[in-house]
């Protein structure tokens, strides 16, 4: 029951940030643009029910059987076959990872190629990949709480360790190459509570640290230069690349947080007072503001390219610089499940049965 809980609190995470009162906010109103009016559209065969990213500028389409990579206009430029129940993506700098949620296939893609593929000994729990290349995969064993997978960029497996007592939620191999973050959660006492351990790439432990005491932060991300961000429900914490602790910043209210051109964090927070709003804020290496914004209703979802932050909720998406400048927003009619950007100026919806290719 823990496990659950603290999962759904993980996804949650994934997603929106802090209300943060340092800086004076900004509120932007302006001309909303129709996506349904200006957008090109691709439609999908909804009977797929299919997950849907970017990978290097083409719209990748993840289905049970097939992975395939589109144009924008729709053409299919490659497939890879597949079998896959329950598929997730993960991307780094040059490759595309897609792995079986409760099963044990995986694969790695580049460049519309199979670069490797894996059958693991348990289902899959989490799996990620790092620019440099090597992927951890998190899977269920008999006789431990779980075990975690380090696989160089050939597929060769690296090392593996088993957890006997922690539950792992994430593990991370660093920006660098050099070492591998597993974020898990100890759930033996009266109070949950996270653990980070980091191994180096023959999987001996080297250090460890928890966030807080009797709080449990399931969602742990990397900055460029090896920063480490611990993200919980109500607070966060910045590690430098010597597992020393920067800054921490309590007591919040995050729903959703991402990182924004490697060395800013930006995070969201529903407003609940007076009328629907969102309240964005933008954190240096330093733990200072860049910005704090409020946008006009509850935004649900972030995602960041370069330097420009797509923040999005049922029907709306705002398009707004590392500065906090509102630099579009555009409204659609559908139901809005993510925004997707293929570079600086083009971005995709997604919605129920369709994709709309804007340009901001």
């Amino acid at each position: 029951m823990v496990l659950a809980v603290t999962v759904a609190v993980f996804l949650k995470s994934s997603g929106i940030g802090f209300k943060n009162p340092g800086l004076p906010s900004q509120t932007g109103s302006q001309q909303q643009i129709s996506i349904d009016a200006t957008a090109s559209e691709i439609a999908l065969d909804t009977r797929e029910h299919a997950l849907i990213c970017v990978y290097h500028g083409d719209i990748v389409e993840c289905t049970l059987d097939a992975v395939n990579g589109i144009n924008g206009d729709g053409t299919v430029k490659w497939t890879i076959p597949v079998t896959m129940s329950s598929p997730f993506v993960k991307i780094s700098e040059s490759d595309l990872l897609v792995a079986d949620s409760g099963g044990r296939y995986l694969c790695c893609i580049n460049d519309g190629r199979k670069k490797w593929e894996l059958t693991v000994q348990g289902p899959i729990i989490n799996a990620d990949i790092s620019d440099k290349g090597y992927a951890a995969i998190v899977q269920e064993v008999p006789g431990y709480k779980c075990r975690v997978s380090v696989v160089d960029p050939s597929g060769a497996e690296v090392f593996n360790r088993s957890f006997a007592e922690n539950y792992v939620l994430q593990a991370l191999p660093a920006v660098s190459g050099r070492y591998l973050i597993v974020n898990s959660i100890d759930a033996s006492g009266l109070f949950s509570v996270s653990n980070l351990e980091f191994f180096n790439m023959k999987g001996d432990p080297f250090s460890a640290l928890i966030p807080e005491k009797d709080k449990v932060y399931p969602y742990t991300f990397m900055l460029s230069g090896d920063n480490t961000v611990s993200v919980g429900d109500n607070g966060i914490v910045l590690y430098d690349s010597e597992r020393k602790e920067k800054w921490r910043k309590d007591s919040l209210n995050i729903g959703s947080v991402t990182a924004l051109a490697g060395k800013y964090i930006v995070i969201a927070s529903i407003v609940t007072s007076g009328h629907s709003a969102t309240q964005l804020t933008s954190l240096d290496m330093k733990g200072e503001n860049a910005f704090n914004l409020t946008l006009e209703g509850r935004m649900t979802g972030l995602r960041s390219f370069g330097t420009i932050i797509a923040a999005f909720g049922d029907r709306d998406v705002y398009f707004i610089s590392s500065t906090g400048r509102i630099i579009s927003k555009y409204t659609c009619r559908t139901m809005i499940k993510d925004v997707l950007f293929i570079d600086r100026t083009q971005v995709v919806i997604v919605t129920q049965g369709r994709l709309f290719i804007i340009k901001i």
